[in-house]
């Protein structure tokens, strides 16, 4: 959890600055008070370790295949550069395909 010790340590590690300790008082708290649902519909997630056809594309499902946009889109770039055709880039991504 960002909010402990280690996880203060860690954010340093990747440039980011530490949450001032009232704040982190302040979200242990906070997520104290948090009331989560439980059932069927509650907030149990599953990770999946094959794919799982129907069940795979739930809702609370990390699924092998599921892919952020991030990877669609270099995905993209690579067939791109395969068939000669011209992507259609938002701007994070035309430096990677001009590289």
């Amino acid at each position: 959890m960002v909010l402990s010790d280690e996880g203060q340590a860690l954010v340093k590690t990747f440039g980011f600055a530490a949450v001032p300790s009232t704040l982190v008082v302040s979200g242990i708290d906070a997520l104290s008070k948090l009331t989560m649902p439980t059932g069927p519909d509650g907030t149990d997630w599953t990770f999946e370790n094959a794919t799982s056809p129907g069940t795979g594309m739930g809702g609370k499902v990390f699924s092998v295949k599921r892919q952020s946009y991030s990877d669609v889109q270099r995905d993209m770039v690579g067939w791109c550069r395969l068939t000669g055709s011209k992507p259609v880039l938002k701007a994070p991504m035309v430096s990677a395909f001009e590289a």
